[in-house]
């Protein structure tokens, strides 16, 4: 089974929930309950699948994009002052 990649906004390990017909991937810190639960996941129909959506957010590519977009700025910045 794939590994689970970390929680995109918080850095924290994610959990696996399995059950007879589904599954669901979770931050293990992102849970909130006020009579209603809400996490930070994805659900599938099997954990094979819940795990590669988890880990296939595109999350990843805007934290590089915002990190080009910075330095690009900062560029910006220097030059004009």
């Amino acid at each position: 089974m794939e590994r689970m990649k970390p929680c995109p906004f918080c850095g924290a390990s994610a959990n696996l929930w399995a059950w007879n017909g589904g599954a669901r991937v979770d931050c293990s810190k992102w849970r909130v309950t006020n009579g209603n639960e809400h996490y930070v996941g994805i659900g599938a129909k099997t954990a094979e699948e819940a795990i590669r959506l988890w880990n296939e957010r595109s999350n990843d590519e805007y934290r590089a994009e915002d990190e080009t977009s910075k330095k690009e700025q900062e560029d910006q910045q220097e030059r004009h002052g």
